[in-house]
């Protein structure tokens, strides 16, 4: 597939969340606006249904934008071949190679890295009257053995201690959007706990060995380096694995800074963005008709077409 390497274009991505929120919170403003406006005009319930629609037609039409940017970033960002990764904002669309033994997740996965969730629902009281759930997270594991990922060009081994694919903003700097397929989510039970930790959900990201990768974002070489240079060993964790499960690959090492990341196929990606651009705008179409008709038809004319 040919495609554009425009990897200086457009707006990264948090860049875009931070849009996407300034624009929810423009087309809330501009409903409440227009409620107030159509309040005199209309004597019936449509002063509060015609803005209300125009707000949701507006919501989705920002969703499908949002959709039709992410589409076009994967589309046509030209894939970096492994073997030219540098340091700046890069597409790499590969394999995972397992490098010596792998580790078993909570669930029992054979896998080369996976990223756990424990959260507990608590019931929130607003105001005294309305209520909702939330979930919490109580606790957070991450481990990975040694691998790399491959393509037609080389093999290159990645540093994923930065990425957070439970939160799409970390920091300031970083913001993560995640495309796994075989997530794992289910309930935890307090007879067997998942990993002997006691929760009432649970939700596990992992890559195994053959699985795709998809990374878009940005990189930058990772090096082990003390304060003079010389280099260094890995940190000692607290709680030693029976098997050891980290060692050297042999490829230059890579530090994921933020972007798109997942075990999907880069067209997977693609097709799930366009599939969210189309649905968005339809249902944001849908949704300015019905305030048109609303707005031509009273309410007791549309229930009387309704009723026959």
């Amino acid at each position: 597939m040919n495609k554009l390497n425009d990897s200086g274009k457009g707006l990264s991505l948090k860049m875009l969340f931070l849009w996407s929120i300034i624009g929810v919170i423009f087309l809330i403003l501009l409903g409440i606006v227009v409620m107030f406006v159509a309040m005199p005009y209309y004597n019936d319930g449509r002063a509060l249904g015609i803005p209300f629609l125009i707000l949701l037609s507006g919501i989705s039409l920002l969703i499908a934008f949002v959709g039709r940017k992410q589409m076009l970033r994967v589309e046509n960002k030209a894939t970096t071949p492994i073997n030219t990764l540098s340091s700046g904002d890069v597409e790499i669309a590969g394999k995972v190679k397992a490098v010596g033994k792998t580790i078993i997740s909570p669930t029992g996965q054979n896998c080369v890295y996976y990223d756990a969730y424990w959260f507990d629902s608590i019931v929130v009281i607003n105001d005294g009257e309305t209520q909702h759930t939330s979930a919490v997270p109580v606790d957070h594991e991450v481990r990975s053995s040694s691998f790399v990922i491959i393509d037609q060009y080389g093999e290159a081994e990645l540093d994923l201690h930065d990425v957070d694919l439970n939160n799409v903003q970390r920091h300031r700097e970083q913001v993560w959007m995640h495309e796994f397929k075989g997530i794992i989510t289910c309930s935890n039970s307090k007879r067997n706990p998942i990993g002997g930790k006691i929760s009432d959900h649970y939700r596990e990201f992992n890559l195994k060995a053959g699985d795709n990768f998809y990374y878009n974002g940005v990189i930058e070489e990772s090096k082990y380096e003390n304060e003079t240079g010389i280099a260094a060993l890995p940190p000692i964790v607290k709680e030693q694995p029976p098997l050891l499960t980290e060692i050297p690959t042999g490829a230059r090492k890579w530090k994921l800074k933020g972007g798109i990341i997942g075990n999907k196929s880069e067209e997977q990606i693609k097709n799930k963005y366009k599939k969210v651009m189309v649905i968005s705008f339809v249902v944001s179409v849908v949704f300015l008709v019905f305030a048109v008709i609303l707005h031509l038809l009273p309410l007791g004319t549309i229930s009387e077409l309704l009723k026959e």
